[in-house]
């Protein structure tokens, strides 16, 4: 079989590619949706060619090429500061025949090298790729880019804390007295409906601006935009929730989680720096945790960075991979 492409705009690929993920659940999770690309292409793709090809055989649809051309170099579709994965796509057990295609659209095109960051452990690129690339002629270079913190969920709450290293099980609860035991009213709200997240998503910027100055100067205009389009764009999708700490009803401290199956991939935070004593950033994560387990989740990924409470709330460190192909 010899996949055939097809090159497409996001209009006319949308539809089947959302079906895709549907059934192919890549370790990418939902920044291989063609929500969240198109979001990415239309705020930050300017001097970028768009080069976004559908895989078929036959007629039936097996794959995505999310990718981009800047100099003849080819690139997935963002960036590593706003993307923390990136990958291709391909319906089960039709890795092999989508990485062909790929490797042929590279010789076809004409592409030198093409630069592929953000490939999340457990993907099929990974091991499928570099074989294939150098059967092909290519030289391929493999690096570890960044870890993603992984919180791998017990069964239930208490299973959960005696997973914990005995230090790290007595500061979480210890974070938790702190909250519970100082006679205010404590909740975790969960926003989960479209109009709903788009009427929050102020309150989470403003947290999330508020809490940290490398934060504030993250979320320029043009983040902002990327921000909105977002959540206008997942939230249909169901491929988004927000988590809202309060304290006697006001709201202290914000998570934005992205959804996979079975996971939250927690993308941004912030808190309220007022109630920075009340350590309400990490306290927030520790209801997260807790608000997972109940729902039967099987991970908490705190994406990119190496922060200490990652790891005191139970994290392993996932690899972030980065192949670089060149002639």
């Amino acid at each position: 079989m010899t996949a055939q492409l097809q090159r497409e705009d996001w209009q006319t690929l949308t539809r089947p590619w959302t079906a895709l993920l549907r059934h192919s659940r890549p370790a990418a999770g939902p920044f291989v949706s063609p929500q969240f690309q198109s979001t990415w292409w239309d705020v930050f793709g300017a001097g970028l060619e768009l080069d976004l090809h559908a895989v078929r055989d036959e007629g039936e649809f097996i794959g995505v090429l999310p990718l981009a051309r800047r100099d003849g170099d080819v690139a997935f579709i963002g960036d590593p500061e706003i993307c923390d994965y990136m990958d291709l796509v391909a319906a089960p057990g039709r890795v092999d025949d989508v990485i062909g295609a790929f490797l042929e659209h590279l010789e076809e095109s004409g592409a030198r090298r093409a630069d592929l960051r953000g490939l999340p452990e457990g993907s099929p690129t990974l091991t499928v790729l570099p074989p294939a690339a150098r059967t092909r002629g290519w030289t391929v270079q493999a690096e570890q880019e960044a870890i993603c913190p992984v919180v791998p969920l017990a069964a239930d709450w208490d299973s959960y804390l005696d997973r914990l290293r005995t230090k790290y099980r007595h500061e979480v609860r210890r974070k938790l007295r702190n909250l519970l035991d100082g006679g205010a009213t404590i909740a975790l709200e969960v926003v989960e409906e479209p109009s709903e997240l788009l009427e929050r998503l102020p309150d989470f910027v403003r947290l999330m601006t508020d809490s940290r100055g490398d934060k504030a100067a993250f979320m320029t205009e043009q983040m902002d935009t990327f921000f909105r389009k977002l959540v206008s764009r997942l939230a249909p999708e169901r491929l988004l929730r927000l988590y809202f700490l309060q304290i006697d009803g006001k709201r202290v401290a914000a998570d934005l989680g992205l959804l996979q199956d079975g996971a939250v991939l927690l993308y941004n935070s912030g808190y309220d720096p007022a109630y920075r004593s009340l350590a309400v950033g990490i306290a927030s994560k520790v209801f997260l945790v807790r608000d997972s387990i109940e729902r039967g989740l099987s991970s908490l990924n705190f994406l990119r960075g190496a922060e200490e409470y990652k790891f005191q709330l139970g994290a392993r460190p996932s690899a972030v991979t980065r192949l670089l192909l060149s002639r």
